[in-house]
């Protein structure tokens, strides 16, 4: 008699080659050797993922990023070479000329609030995309105030020959001297009293009169003789075209933070509350501007505030240690060094945590503060996947809404594959899947609820570039859809695939083949793979069809083994006698195993069944096989590309 081997939930994802063998962790009975094109749901079931709808073809878009406005409003951002395409839904509703290079394009980083996008690259000073109405947009360089100044070489210290008189002890005073020794040069230096006190010059009015804040208030308010002050000279405004600009930056609690300046890449800027571009440094009053220097040679890469300010280095994690007030002021700001691993890309956050890829880009990282140890921990989630992250180049997320329960990260590696993973802290849940398609992945980005990619495919024999959006509604990658009030076998507007042999699936579910594409439209689209025509219904062809380019779910078990009288049966040989599929609305799966594919025959039987289109299937669906191997791996897959949903199965094995 077989002994049974049932696994009712995959929700430990796919593991490495060395952790499917770990028969002695507890997710061994939860985990998958291959997981591909799937997601894993935290109920522990895996579902085909979606198909993509193809919003555009342009060989010209570099990357593509996300404009929120509000929950309802949803741009998105097609950056080229000559300025930025806005997409809403599927259609461009305006145009911004401006001028980038590839580089730029590539490496720039943004931040959002409300109606402003701030792009941020050490080549230029910020500019700002700025949303005025739903199809007017424009882009223009920040203009700040009150750049704090900085020594970036020797400071010089002199003396000038004049007496000085202040006209105020406090905040900003107007400064007179005896005779004329003030220049324009003058503006971002400091003035430095004998009998004590400091302030910044801001203005220069003429040889005898400037304007300066104090930095440290003077005793009294007397004349100043000559030689009991001095002047220190050097100092120059942090960001310029000479010094470069910051190259990331975010908003949070009401202040805009900027950082990774190009002459000096540890320093963080911080406007002052409620005036975003205003960085006035003052006397360091609560409300007042922020500069701050990290105590590392790394420099910052990335600017995330979540519950905190973090700061992401070439080498190290930091993290702004505040009162538990919540309040930031230029006396409390203090970033702590947390962790020494790097970044490669951009953080995201997903279920309330910030997740990065260290400078290796081959980890995953979670960065959670930990109440005990009054820091950041940063674990390594992929230690059991570790094959799926390979060299990443960006992230995006998704958070769970109607269509898809699950919080999920998009994770775009440098070999144009995206690895998925599925989050759900208080179940503990940390899954990773794999998604390929007939191209590569070039880029990827989130708004809302909506994950689009850049994708570049072979349209006969040459390389197209492609926006695309994941959508549930959609069965194939890069797919165009098309209706009828009739049945139909010849669909139009085509063009995009000219040449090429194209996957059709008709009426939702249906995959009727391939069917070639000549001058924009495909003729004869009828019938249902390996199945005559007529004998299901759908010899007269499709009220809606979908043509795009085929995927295939696949998971594979680990080494499936058990516990009998003659002890653990690790290592042992083994025959499989049958495979018991648990689905829901899936149609049409095989398994293998030792190299033999076996079929589950998806006609269903019964009155009226001729002359009706197949419907998806619920229910256990058992197909017999057989063979021996001291690895019981057993491989779950589709012919063709339609709904799939594994809930679970059972093994005979003897």
């Amino acid at each position: 008699m077989a002994l049974k081997i049932i696994q009712t939930t995959m929700s430990a994802g796919e593991v490495s080659e060395s952790a499917a063998s770990r028969i002695d962790l507890e997710l061994f009975n939860k985990a998958l050797k291959l997981a591909k094109n799937v997601y894993v749901n935290w109920t522990g079931n895996v579902v085909k993922r979606e198909g993509s709808q193809m919003i555009a073809q342009d060989d010209n878009v570099l990357r593509i990023e996300g404009f929120m406005f509000n929950g309802e409003q949803k741009y998105l951002l097609a950056f080229k070479t000559t300025g930025v395409d806005v997409y809403y839904d599927s259609s461009v509703v305006a145009t911004v000329s401006e001028t980038f290079t590839e580089k730029q394009i590539k490496e720039f980083k943004y931040t959002q609030s409300g109606d402003v996008f701030i792009i941020f690259h050490n080549d230029f000073m910020p500019k700002k995309l700025v949303r005025t109405a739903h199809t007017t947009w424009t882009i223009s360089s920040l203009s700040f105030t009150n750049i704090p100044y900085y020594a970036f070489g020797n400071v010089t210290t002199s003396a000038p020959n004049s007496n000085l008189t202040y006209s105020s002890a406090s905040g900003n005073t107007k400064i007179t001297f005896g005779s004329s020794v003030a220049t324009s040069g003058w503006v971002g230096q400091k003035i430095y009293l004998d009998k004590g006190g400091s302030l910044e010059i801001y203005k220069y009015t003429s040889g005898t009169v400037v304007w300066g804040k104090w930095k440290v208030e003077p005793p009294d308010s007397a004349v100043v003789p000559s030689y009991e002050w001095e002047l220190d000279t050097g100092y120059e405004p942090v960001m310029s075209a000479t010094r470069g600009y910051p190259s990331c930056g975010c908003f949070g609690k009401s202040r805009l933070y900027m950082a990774g300046i190009k002459d000096i890449p540890q320093c963080i800027l911080g406007s002052n509350v409620d005036d975003y571009f205003n960085f006035d440094t003052g006397t360091g009053l609560a409300d007042e501007g922020i500069m701050y220097v990290l105590d590392t040679f790394s420099p910052i890469q990335s600017l995330v505030f979540n519950q905190t300010l973090l700061a992401f280095t070439k080498d190290t994690e930091h993290f702004l240690n505040y009162t538990s007030s919540g309040v930031i002021t230029p006396e409390t700001f203090n970033m702590s060094l947390s962790s020494k691993h790097g970044s490669s890309c951009e953080p995201i956050d997903l279920d309330g945590v910030t997740i990065f890829a260290e400078k290796s880009g081959c980890v995953l990282r979670t960065f959670v503060y930990d109440d005990n140890m009054r820091n950041y921990n940063a674990e390594n989630v992929s230690v059991l996947a570790p094959h799926l992250i390979k060299s990443v180049k960006k992230m995006a997320t998704r958070q769970s809404y109607d269509k898809n329960p699950n919080n999920l990260a998009y994770i775009l590696n440098k070999d144009g594959t995206i690895t998925l993973f599925n989050l759900l802290r208080e179940q503990n849940l940390r899954a990773f899947s794999r998604c390929e398609t007939r191209g590569s992945y070039i880029d990827l980005c989130s708004v809302g609820d909506n994950v689009y990619c850049l994708c570049d495919r072979d349209i006969a024999g040459t390389t197209k570039r492609f926006i695309e959006r994941f959508d549930n509604d959609y069965q194939l990658d890069c797919g165009i859809q098309k209706t009828s009030v009739d049945n139909e076998t010849e669909w139009s507007g085509l063009g995009v695939f000219d040449g090429m042999d194209m996957d059709v699936v008709g009426d939702e579910m249906f995959y009727s083949g391939q069917y070639p594409v000549e001058d924009g439209a495909m003729t004869g689209v009828s019938g249902l793979e390996g199945v005559q025509p007529d004998v299901l219904g759908v010899g007269d062809g499709f009220k809606k069809i979908e043509v795009g380019f085929g995927f295939l779910p696949e998971i594979t078990t680990v080494g499936l083994e058990y516990q009998s009288d003659a002890g653990i049966s690790f290592g042992k040989t083994k025959r499989l006698v049958y495979f018991n599929a648990k689905v829901i609305d899936t149609l049409g799966i095989n398994i293998s195993y030792n190299g033999n594919k076996y079929k589950i025959n998806y006609i269903q039987f019964g009155e009226d069944t001729l002359n009706n289109k197949l419907n998806l299937e619920t229910g256990f669906k058992k197909v017999y096989a057989g063979g021996y191997g001291d690895i019981l791996e057993v491989t779950v897959a589709q012919d063709f590309p339609t709904k799939f949903n594994l809930v679970g199965f059972e093994v005979g094995v003897e």
